[in-house]
């Protein structure tokens, strides 16, 4: 996220960290995979898929996005995401790297292959900020305005 300055203290919201996984090969026949989610929250949680003869990998890869948005174990920590033949999860928040995260592609008889999870984009946790406790503003004051007339009977002030 872009970076700001104020009183001399960098500000930054942060980083959520991404996860992805792309589906390499096509399916050569009928039958389920598998993907295991780990991470902090999400543990080992399996997404079950069932793939049919001559799926693409974009097919696949869709398939697993949209049972992966079918499980709130998962969509409560992360937003599942990619096109094509990728699928990522993106941490709901931003926080400090988390090694544990993974995706775990099992193909079983379906020809399916994929390549390892890879960490997308490395989480950064939120950083310290400046503490503003007051802001003051510039100071007022008034002066009063002469409006006597040169028709007035006491013509002096």
């Amino acid at each position: 996220m872009a970076k700001q300055s104020a009183f001399g203290t960098s500000l930054s919201m942060g980083t959520r960290q991404v996860e992805s996984m792309t589906i390499t090969g096509a399916a050569t026949s009928s039958a389920n995979l598998t993907v295991t989610v780990t991470a902090t929250g999400i543990a080992g949680v399996v997404v079950t898929v069932a793939v049919v003869d001559l799926d693409s990998p974009t097919a696949v890869a869709t398939k697993i996005r949209t049972a992966m948005n079918a499980l709130s174990t998962i969509t409560n920590y992360a937003v599942v995401g990619g096109s094509g033949a990728l699928f990522s999860l993106t941490m709901l928040l931003p926080a400090a790297d988390n090694a544990a995260m993974a995706m775990v592609f099992g193909a079983g008889a379906t020809g399916v292959t994929a390549g390892a999870s890879i960490d997308t984009t490395a989480g950064v946790a939120f950083l310290a900020v400046a503490i503003v406790t007051g802001i003051g503003g510039p100071g007022l004051s008034l002066d009063t305005v002469d409006v006597m007339t040169h028709d007035q009977a006491t013509a002096w002030a």
